[in-house]
């Protein structure tokens, strides 16, 4: 179980959790030249991928709170002090990055004016979420999908959440600010509700402007971007997972592939040829689900059949 650090105005940040996260941020853990090029390489067969079905792919790295908040961090944890972080390491190293996207200073400069993090939890919050994604996206060329999302009508209303990080220390939930469409078109119309890693959620937008569909894989920080997502697109089918399945993607045929991951993650090196129908069906029957992805998964082309919603679970 990963340990809690208490930063600067209440933070609370990870410690070394099994990603090795304040070695991370300190420069300590370095990935070899190896590994950065096999980083780089499978995201170059995943655009192979993708283009080869007319779609476009990109990825990209969301800050740790570590990385964006640094500022923040106790005094015992000093950002790059024994070199470059893995994710700045890659970018660094003249391989081809093309597809990936990251920056470590954007949201910490938000956070200055407006929060991008709360104080008890190791994620962004909405507001972050919703500025650094269309930030990114627009880098990534995909301008008319980022513009969609910043012409939506937003609403903030105040919640309550009990941060990842605060839970650990037996805290109460804390007040959160929640953005999102005040009026959505869009809906999930399907999910098999597995917790985390094989969670497959797929949402129909009948009002979309664009007829465009987008495969979606994402670890925890894609549940926040989710709703603003599903209103760019008449289709969004998300995974909640980091490898690729090519074969899927041949299947489907989406406009576009976002890959969305928080940056801790990025040391671990990305699989292309798993295969979706096996993991899922292992992950449903371990953890147990309502409605099964299985037969979705095998045959795709039902996914944005508007006529099949009922079949889809509602």
């Amino acid at each position: 179980m990963a340990s809690v650090l208490q930063g600067k105005d209440g933070h609370l940040f990870l410690d070394n959790d099994t990603n090795r996260v304040c070695d991370q941020v300190r420069g300590v853990l370095r990935l070899t030249d190896r590994q950065l090029f096999e980083i780089a390489h499978a995201h170059m067969q995943r655009g192979f991928s993708a283009r080869a079905t007319n779609a476009s792919y990109a990825h990209i790295i969301v800050p740790n709170k570590e990385t964006a908040l640094r500022y923040l961090l106790p005094p015992e944890v000093s950002f790059q002090e024994s070199g470059p972080t893995p994710v700045n390491s890659y970018f660094s190293s003249g391989l081809p990055t093309a597809n990936s996207f990251f920056d470590d200073q954007y949201l910490g400069a938000l956070h200055l004016e407006t929060p991008c993090f709360s104080r008890e939890d190791s994620h962004w919050n909405h507001f972050g979420a919703h500025r650094y994604l269309t930030t990114m996206l627009k880098r990534a060329g995909w301008q008319d999908i980022a513009h969609r999302i910043e012409s939506l009508d937003l609403e903030l209303i105040s919640g309550k959440q009990a941060g990842d990080l605060g839970s650990k220390l037996g805290r109460d939930a804390e007040e959160i600010q929640i953005l999102r469409p005040s009026k959505p078109a869009a809906r999930q119309v399907f999910t098999n509700e597995v917790t985390n890693e094989g969670c497959v959620r797929i949402f129909h937008n009948p009002k979309s402007a664009s007829n465009k569909t987008l495969f979606l894989m994402h670890d925890s920080t894609g549940l926040w971007v989710h709703h603003f997502l599903a209103e760019a697109f008449a289709c969004v089918v998300a995974l909640h997972y980091p490898d690729f399945d090519p074969y899927f993607v041949h299947r489907f045929k989406p406009d576009c592939v976002l890959f969305l991951q928080i940056e801790r993650f990025f040391i671990r090196p990305p699989r292309n040829e798993v295969s979706y129908v096996e993991m899922i069906a292992a992950e449903e029957a371990r953890k147990g689900c309502k409605k099964s992805a299985v037969s979705l998964l095998k045959d795709p082309s039902v996914i944005t059949r508007s006529n099949d919603i009922t079949w889809l679970g509602l």
